[in-house]
């Protein structure tokens, strides 16, 4: 954080820095799980006897992982997660290893594991299903012309400031996809492939909350493969920001020093320019310094978000067009 001093002239004195501080409002996302055997997620087969599991998650202010402060799961045979995950036991664990498998039987595991960072953001579990079959042999990996599934939320943007969004599912060798936002798979919607639609997400409480679509494929024989998913977090919010001119250069070239917030995507970009062209100049990556010229005496800039919302616009002058004045008398009749 730095402070900034002026007199009744307008003069700005040099920042000058009195901390940092930070805030974290971005969930961790979900655990990546994989297991020893080889065996793909939701994959029938009956020669993963002895399963280990493992899992890792990032954190989008740390993609090293360094900000996940640990990890909970739960173990059990229904896709229903009724776990409390604020209430959970949380640990450094990142290695499972069953006791409870049966000897035999058609049946499926779920392993559902979550992440927390160390601002205390629980984000959304990954889960896998591990599938015995007792009829047929075992395939351990999809044929080589399945391997390549896809479904995508916008692309796989990872924000978006709208709740209707556009899901495509696809994979080579499959004729059939469905779509759920939920792991119960009873009442699949199954669709011709290449299958693209559109996708309306319910309003919800909590906006910081990953919006998970999985995907279920099917071939011509009728075997299923999947769940697999994509996630995307909605943002309605624009960001906010504040900007000071620290030191002019020339009579037209002014060093800036500038900060913007946002509640949920992060800052992505900013512009800058006179109230007349600013929201005609090109957004720039966003940055904390800049050297701007004009011969204008107040610069304008605006910022946006990784999810594509535009904020007010802010002066050096501390005027912010967000803002709405009404100036008295006021006469209502």
């Amino acid at each position: 954080m730095k402070t900034y001093t002026n007199d009744n002239a307008g003069n700005y004195a040099s920042a000058e820095s009195i901390g940092w501080f930070g805030y974290d409002s971005l969930v961790p996302a979900p655990p990546s799980i994989t297991v020893t055997c080889a065996i793909s997620n939701n994959w029938p087969q009956n020669t993963c006897l002895a399963p280990i599991f493992s899992w890792q998650s990032n954190d989008p202010d740390a993609p090293d992982a360094s900000s996940i402060a640990g990890y909970a799961f739960t173990w059990g045979y229904t896709s229903a997660i009724t776990t409390n995950w604020t209430t959970a036991n949380w640990t450094q664990t990142t290695v499972f290893t069953p006791t409870d498998l049966p000897a035999g039987g058609d049946y499926t595991a779920f392993l559902h594991v979550a992440a927390k960072d160390n601002a205390g953001n629980i984000g959304a579990p990954g889960t896998f299903a591990l599938r015995y079959t007792s009829g047929g042999t075992a395939t351990l990996s999809p044929p080589d012309a399945l391997k390549d599934f896809r479904v995508a939320i916008n692309g796989n943007n990872l924000f978006t400031n709208k709740l209707t969004v556009t899901v495509s599912a696809n994979a080579p060798g499959v004729s059939r996809a469905a779509l759920s936002t939920s792991l119960d798979d009873s009442a699949q919607d199954w669709q011709p492939t290449p299958l693209t639609r559109t996708w309306i997400f319910t309003p919800a409480a909590d906006n910081a909350a990953p919006r998970r679509i999985y995907a279920w494929f099917q071939d011509e024989t009728g075997i299923e493969y999947g769940p697999y998913f994509d996630d995307i977090v909605y943002d309605p919010n624009y960001p906010r920001g504040i900007l000071h001119i620290t030191s002019p250069l020339s009579a037209s070239m002014r060093t800036l020093s500038l900060f913007a917030w946002d509640d949920s995507s992060g800052i992505s970009d900013m512009r800058l320019g006179s109230l007349a062209s600013v929201t005609q100049s090109v957004w720039l990556p966003y940055t904390t310094t800049a050297v701007y010229t004009t011969a204008d005496p107040v610069i304008y800039a605006q910022f946006r978000d990784r999810a594509g919302n535009p904020s007010p616009i802010y002066g050096t002058d501390g005027s912010d067009s967000s803002t709405r004045y009404v100036y008295l008398p006021l006469v209502l009749r």
